[in-house]
C-alpha cells in the first residue's frame, strides 16, 4: 500500500461512492487502500477492456464476492494505455461497484 500511495498527489484522493466514502489527502488514502485490502481477500487484479481502469475482485469476511472498478485520473484526465504508468501522479480514483460482473 505504501507503494500504491506514493504514486498518488499529496492531496489526492479515493472516492467510494456507493459507500459514501471520500479519502482525501495520502494518510486517509493509505488508510481507505489498506482497510480495502486488509478486511477483503483480493481475488484477481487485472486492467479492464477499456484499457483505462482496473478490475478488482474481492471476497469479504461474510464471503461475499464484490467486484470493483477503480478509474485513476491525473490533473489532466483518465489515464490510458498499457504498461508503466509515466507523467504526472494519480490525483483521484473513483471506485465503483460492479453489480453485474466477474466474481
Amino acid at each position: 500500500v505504501d507503494e500504491l500511495v506514493s504514486h498518488f498527489e499529496y492531496d489526492g484522493a479515493v472516492d467510494v461512492p456507493a459507500e459514501g466514502r471520500r479519502a482525501s489527502g495520502q494518510g486517509e488514502v493509505k488508510r481507505l487502500l489498506t482497510a480495502l485490502f486488509a478486511d477483503n481477500e483480493v481475488g484477481t487484479i487485472e486492467v479492464d477492456s477499456d484499457g483505462a481502469s482496473v478490475l478488482l475482485s474481492l471476497r469479504d469476511s461474510t464471503d461475499r464476492r464484490r467486484t470493483l472498478r477503480l478509474l485513476a485520473t491525473g490533473r489532466g484526465g483518465a489515464s490510458r494505455g498499457g504498461g508503466a504508468r509515466h507523467g504526472p501522479k494519480i490525483a483521484e480514483v473513483v471506485v465503483h461497484e460492479l453489480l453485474d460482473g466477474p466474481a
